[in-house]
């Protein structure tokens, strides 16, 4: 997938398919060594990590998006030069 926006709504897709119960039960049913306690554990790093992807995935989305618009107006402020266009 070489679309950032792709890529960021594709994986927040797949975080958002799993919740904490259903993340809990299937835990909780693979591993019989876990306790109720280390699974919240484990979920609250996964939460962590999930939310932390998202929101640093969604920053690099605006930055990107921002460079884009300045390059954009700055080609229109190139081109407005070159033809004489601006006013005094």
């Amino acid at each position: 997938m070489a679309d950032p926006d792709a890529i960021y709504e594709a994986l927040g897709n797949r975080l958002l398919q799993f919740d904490r119960n259903t993340l809990a039960q299937l835990l909780l049913a693979g591993r019989q060594d876990l306790s109720p306690e280390k699974t919240e554990c484990i979920l609250n790093d996964l939460e962590g990590a999930g939310d932390r992807f998202l929101n640093q995935s969604q920053e690099k989305l605006d930055r990107n998006l921002l460079e884009e618009i300045l390059s954009q107006r700055q080609e229109v402020h190139r081109n407005d030069t070159e033809t004489g266009s601006l006013t005094p």
